[in-house]
């Protein structure tokens, strides 16, 4: 009764501000009381209608909009490490770290499965000959656009030896170029694009490397992106807009533009993020806000490109943090906002999502 009595109280007082920060700890308060008491009498009704009531008040408070359908795309080998997924129309390509391969789906009309005859096609593997070059152990993917004086868009792969093996999807033709000074390099770790520009960042020489495109690939020395000292240890995941956003395994999230620090608040944020394990975003012309894989809080959250909370997804059927949802083990993020769908790998399957409309 005590507990009844409490978590009403507590209702009726968060619904008398409407200052969500005011209410949230009233509301967590009170659900924690529910909680509680439902554990006592499972059954009780009252109980049970306030508990979806303050769950639903929560969420709207927090900006949560639950997804009601999730896919499975495919699934990979158990010990698979997939690392990245990169999709461009219906062309999916997912890294696995483990076994150094790169596979390449696509998907069908309805684009929530993938092609039967595509499910296990393999793009390129450890030890094979591409071009001039032997591939060793495989870095990290991304789209490459057009720009800059490069001329076709397709897919860049970074392999361990320093080599790009670039993969047109039109043509379907794979060729490795080289990439120039890579003997400066020591830890390459994450890639990624902007404007036919390749982007390096190298953990060991604590460096953001800029290649700019040439005839022959990306063969001229390349600019070091960074004007200021930026500690590059920990990042776990790099994003490339018209800036660059880094993704530290801390749950720090650092903005750069044009070299340097700049403002990325997410102070609004209902918690903070735990254990996020993938950021992307893109150019505004093709990517409005900045995504943010929170496997900690079993989440995807949206923010502008300041930190602003945007909103935040969350499946349906998973209502408790740490229940057994794939949103908690997302290695890799890639939001479609035109077709409203994300996709990611978790665990050792491939998932898309279709997001809520507003």
């Amino acid at each position: 009764e005590e507990l009844w009595q409490k978590a009403n109280s507590l209702w009726i007082q968060a619904g008398a501000t409407d200052d969500s920060f005011a209410a949230r700890p009233l509301l967590l308060e009170a659900e924690e009381n529910l909680d509680q008491m439902l554990a006592k009498q499972p059954g009780h009704p009252g109980a049970l209608d306030l508990q979806r009531r303050v769950k639903a008040r929560l969420d709207e408070s927090s900006q949560v909009r639950r997804v009601n359908w999730e896919g499975k795309l495919m699934t990979y080998p158990q010990n698979a490490s997939l690392t990245r997924v990169v999709v461009q129309g219906v062309d999916v390509f997912v890294m696995d770290r483990s076994a150094d391969i790169v596979y390449h789906h696509r998907l069908d009309e309805f684009q929530q499965s993938l092609e039967p005859e595509t499910q296990d096609r393999i793009l390129v593997r450890k030890g094979e000959q591409v071009g001039d070059i032997l591939v060793g152990d495989l870095v990290d993917m991304v789209w490459m656009p057009v720009g800059s004086g490069r001329q076709k868009a397709g897919l860049v792969i970074l392999e361990g030896s320093g080599s790009l093996l670039e993969y047109d999807p039109g043509t379907k033709s794979l060729t490795s170029s080289p990439l120039a000074m890579t003997d400066a390099w020591q830890l390459p770790h994450l890639v990624g694009s902007h404007s036919g520009r390749l982007y390096v960042l190298d953990l060991g020489a604590n460096r953001i490397w800029r290649y700019g495109p040439t005839p022959d690939g990306y063969s001229s020395p390349p600019d070091e992106w960074l004007q200021t000292d930026i500690d590059l240890a920990g990042v776990r995941d790099m994003a490339v807009g018209d800036s660059i956003y880094l993704l530290y395994a801390d749950g720090t999230i650092q903005k750069l533009t044009g070299g340097n620090p700049d403002a990325f608040d997410t102070s609004d944020w209902d918690v903070p993020p735990l254990g996020p394990t993938a950021i992307f975003t893109r150019t505004p012309n093709e990517t409005q806000w900045v995504y943010v894989a929170d496997a900690g809080n079993d989440r995807i959250v949206r923010s502008s490109k300041e930190g602003k909370l945007g909103g935040q997804f969350r499946l349906a059927n998973s209502q408790a943090v740490g229940s057994d949802d794939p949103l908690a083990n997302v290695s890799s993020l890639f939001v479609d906002e035109i077709g409203g769908r994300a996709y990611f790998p978790s665990d050792n399957n491939l998932y898309v999502i279709v997001l809520p409309e507003e």
